[in-house]
């Protein structure tokens, strides 16, 4: 696979810098084919995990790109940590607003942002797993110690399903069609998930 890079010079310095992130859905997209043919439980984790990975890189990307553009390959450091650091939420509302010199923003009404919103919560919950106690409606002490029960654990690995990924799929693909291409091409406009301010 290519990648996009570019050798900078700034202050009598040599940098280069590559741009990966065509290799995040590239693999994106294998292992959505292999989730649509397969119904393999763990892929459905696996998916949530690099899709939302894949969301926090090209948002990371953008931010860098963005900074990189503005002060150099010496100076976009300072910038690029203040959002590099935000949550991921955080992270995702406010980049259009900064690369679009405020005259853009995601719409939280689309279908696509609400999608992203829920892969975001869903990746918490997943790869930052805490313990819970969860209220069961059962009557515990008719069990003795030993005794099997069964009750739903709620927030498990399982929790997470093809329909979930297939719906996060979409909506990465509209993030990618509509905000990381067009800004990659200097093209930022109103579309369906970006809104004038």
């Amino acid at each position: 696979m290519n990648f996009k890079g570019l050798f900078l010079y700034q202050d009598d310095k040599k940098f280069v810098y590559i741009n990966d992130l065509e290799l995040y859905f590239a693999n994106l997209q294998h292992l959505y084919n292999n989730l649509v043919h397969n119904d393999i439980q763990f892929l459905n984790f696996s998916f949530v995990a690099l899709c939302s990975s894949t969301l926090e890189a090209s948002l990371n990307q953008i931010a860098f790109e963005y900074y990189l553009n503005k002060f150099g390959p010496t100076e976009y450091k300072h910038y690029f940590d203040s959002i590099i650091n935000l949550s991921f939420k955080n992270k995702l509302y406010l980049l259009p607003t900064i690369v679009s010199n405020l005259k853009l923003k995601f719409d939280k009404n689309s279908y696509t942002l609400k999608k992203l919103e829920e892969l975001i919560t869903t990746r918490n919950k997943q790869l930052h797993k805490k313990p819970f106690v969860q209220q069961v409606d059962d009557d515990l002490e008719k069990y003795k110690p030993g005794d099997d029960f069964t009750f739903t654990l709620k927030d498990n690995l399982f929790t997470i399903n093809k329909s979930d990924c297939i719906h996060f799929y979409k909506a990465m693909d509209k993030f990618r069609d509509l905000f990381v291409i067009p800004f990659d091409n200097d093209s930022l406009i109103e579309n369906e998930i970006l809104i004038k301010i």
